[in-house]
């Protein structure tokens, strides 16, 4: 059975973990922050893509929009390529960061100006596997 949006009954969670669907490659990787717990503002692309993107539509998904400058770099680069249209999603949306005009088209949820971990997302390679997303403590990483 899976999720209705349409369903008023008590919420269940989505089970994103172990859906089975058939997806292209990463357009693109990314360096880490590192120790950073702020973006340094240097896009780089490490792992590009092959394919051909004129006359496509394509949706940029990442984990976390915070300064937006990855995103909207990403964006502009699909449009400099051709794309018919450009959407992007993110799973954490954290406009208190925001270093650029871009606002993700889709969002999963509005993230506090907090620093996070887990469900993909790490902090100087270090907790990524965690099963749930949690804030690092500030005096963790302040003074950094």
């Amino acid at each position: 059975m899976g999720f209705d949006a349409r369903d008023t009954r008590t919420p269940r969670p989505l089970r994103t973990r172990h859906a089975h669907t058939t997806t292209p490659p990463p357009l693109a990787r990314f360096p880490p922050a590192g120790l950073d717990t702020v973006s340094a503002g240097n896009v780089q692309i490490k792992k590009d893509t092959n394919t051909s993107l004129a006359g496509k539509h394509v949706l940029l998904v990442d984990e976390m929009c915070d300064s937006g400058q990855t995103m909207a770099s990403l964006v502009q680069l699909m449009r400099d390529r051709g794309a018919l249209s450009v959407r992007s999603c993110v799973m954490f949306d954290k406009p208190a960061r925001r270093a650029s005009d871009l606002s993700p088209d889709l969002v999963g949820l509005v993230c506090p100006d907090e620093f996070v971990v887990g469900y993909g997302m790490d902090w100087a390679n270090r907790f990524r596997s965690l099963p749930d997303v949690c804030v690092v403590r500030r005096e963790a990483y302040a003074g950094k």
